[in-house]
């Protein structure tokens, strides 16, 4: 059942990612306009190039995901929430980082998503540079990566931590 309700969730944020992307021209958030990405699985790695530098939008939460086969990989910033990772050493400290995410359906979000489990460790090495967002040896428990990419905010709605797809 649980695996039915994470693929139904994927393919869910998959539809909307796939039809956000021509919206985002719009969006009055270049940094999070991805402008192109490419995904590699061996060895498993992302690149992600944004219309505006990615820390632009700091201190505000938000970050960038990939689909995979087990979840989301999550590159994420979020002052005021945590510290929920090795990096993030307090909880106004927004630095990005990594995380493995699972989401829930949840109607205590107005997007419907919500985290349901976030790793504390992370799971690939990130660097971030302007525009560019690279993360190198991805954890394998990440699962198989997808070239669905999906840029985000982060919003607090009814003591969750929801993921609004931009």
């Amino acid at each position: 059942m649980t695996k039915i309700i994470l693929g139904a969730i994927l393919a869910a944020v998959a539809v909307i990612s796939m039809t956000a992307v021509p919206a985002m021209a719009l969006s009055p958030l270049p940094y999070l306009q991805i402008v192109s990405s490419s995904v590699s699985d061996s060895p498993a790695s992302v690149s992600i190039t944004t219309a505006a530098p990615v820390a632009s939008g700091i201190p505000s939460a938000y970050g960038y995901g990939v689909i995979t086969s087990n979840g989301v990989l999550a590159v994420t910033t979020h002052k005021g929430v945590g510290p929920d990772s090795i990096t993030q050493v307090t909880n106004q400290s927004p630095v990005f980082h990594t995380h493995f995410v699972t989401l829930a359906s949840t109607g205590d979000c107005a997007s419907g998503l919500k985290v349901a489990s976030a790793s504390f460790n992370e799971v690939g090495n990130l660097k971030i540079s302007g525009d560019n967002i690279s993360i190198t040896n991805i954890d394998s428990s990440v699962g198989t990566l997808t070239n669905a990419v999906v840029s985000f905010t982060l919003t607090l709605e009814n003591g969750n931590i929801c993921v609004n797809p931009q």
